[in-house]
Order: structure tokens, then sequence, then C-alpha cells
């Protein structure tokens, strides 16, 4: 499971659920403010979540990673 999201409370619920976090940097927030906020995954636009479930697909480590 993993919350994709472009807002604080998006990346909060996420964590709260304690599931993967994705922020979108072309939404609401940019990307300096959705770091604070130590997402596992970062993204410029939601068309670059298959390449995470991709990444996830292939064991990858799912850490701090931008795409």
């Amino acid at each position: 499971v993993m919350i994709v999201g472009d807002s604080e409370m998006d990346l909060k619920t996420g964590k709260q659920m304690e599931v993967l976090t994705c922020a979108v940097s072309s939404g609401v927030r940019n990307e300096s403010v959705l770091r604070e906020y130590c997402p596992n995954f970062m993204i410029p636009s939601v068309r670059r979540v298959p390449d995470i479930i991709a990444c996830m697909t292939n064991r990858s480590s799912p850490g701090d990673s931008r795409l």
C-alpha cells in the first residue's frame, strides 16, 4: 500500500497509516515543502507512479528515492 499525494495532509495520512508515501511535486505544494514530510518517494508527476510500482515489484529498496 502506498499513498500518492501533493499535500501535507496526504503525506501525514500515509505516515499515520504506516504505509509508503509518494509526494508529487507538480500539484498543490512544491518539492521543498513536501520534503519536510519525508516521503519515501518524490516524483515530478503522477505519470511516474508506474515506475515506482515497477521498482517495488522488482524488490528494489523503497528508501528515499527520486524517480
